[in-house]
């Protein structure tokens, strides 16, 4: 090949390199969060705070957890712990974001005849734990439910009551659905934050799921933001799964990435085998860079 047209070539490969723009999408806010269970230590939790704002990361979730007692009535797990949290946090300046989820399906699914008394009751506790969350001036996000079946068989008696909740708070108020469920889900169309639960698919590293679904989603709508209240990230390869979580959302609405943990303490501070990314080094690298 000639070496003035070699050369050419090579100039202009570098150059287009160059100038393509990166897949993922900037400035969306990272969070990382543990679940407040029976099983929260306050040391291992401020261990966790610096570990977090040491990686630049000014965003905290917590995860509160959702138990059904005795007679099927909802109720939050430890939650007597929570104001003691807030004020830790809001005295450091993080921002922080309260998720609630269950501890699985079957803990708190209930019969079709006790169905609608379980809303009403779980709304009540909603209100309630609002109410006292109002004096708090760094919540910055608040998911009233996560993949609840419950909830999502009766979307009907959510519509005036997120609405009107909404009206009262200066943070989003929404529900976070599975992936899969997110375009269709019914209870987005009452907030103008939509969570998504993130189901990762490992077959294919992840990528092709994102590539199919982001645009999808982002585009249905775009007129709200998107939060990711469980990212579910875990592994060796943490990086490329949190960069496909920031790629192919056409409508760049795509807001809030929250790094979830299954335990009480996030994954950056979590000693365990598979699911901690404590000695993740390219990742926490790669999370550090991005939030400057």
């Amino acid at each position: 090949m000639n070496w003035f047209l070699l050369k050419g070539t090579l100039i202009i490969l570098i150059f287009g390199i160059s100038c393509n723009p990166k897949l993922e999408q900037p400035n969306v806010s990272i969070s990382f969060s543990f679940r407040l269970d029976n099983d929260y230590d306050s040391l291992l939790f401020y261990q966790d705070f610096e570990n977090i704002q040491r990686l630049g990361i000014n965003n905290i979730g917590i995860e509160l957890i959702v138990r059904n007692d005795t007679l099927n009535f909802p109720y939050l797990e430890n939650i007597q712990c929570l104001n003691k949290i807030l004020s830790y946090l809001e005295n450091r300046q993080f921002k922080t974001h309260i998720i609630l989820s269950k501890w699985n399906q079957e803990s708190i699914k209930v019969a079709d005849t006790f169905l609608l008394n379980w809303n009403l009751n779980y709304q009540k506790l909603l209100q309630n734990l609002l109410i006292n969350l109002k004096t708090f001036k760094s919540l910055s996000s608040f998911a009233y439910a996560v993949d609840f079946e419950n909830i999502e068989n009766m979307p009907d008696i959510y519509q005036n009551f997120v609405i009107t909740l909404q009206s009262s708070y200066y943070f989003p108020i929404f529900y976070s659905s599975l992936l899969h469920k997110t375009k269709d889900c019914i209870l987005h169309n009452y907030s103008n934050t939509v969570g998504i639960f993130y189901e990762h698919h490992p077959s294919d590293k992840y990528k092709k799921l994102a590539r199919k679904l982001h645009p999808i989603i982002s585009n249905s709508f775009k007129s709200k933001k998107i939060f990711i209240t469980h990212s579910n990230i875990q592994g060796a390869d943490a990086k490329l799964q949190f960069q496909n979580l920031l790629r192919f959302w056409e409508s760049n609405n795509l807001s809030f990435i929250n790094l979830n943990s299954i335990y009480n303490q996030s994954v950056v501070s979590r000693d365990s085998n598979y699911f901690s990314l404590k000695k993740n080094a390219e990742f926490l690298t790669y999370i550090q860079e991005y939030c400057q």
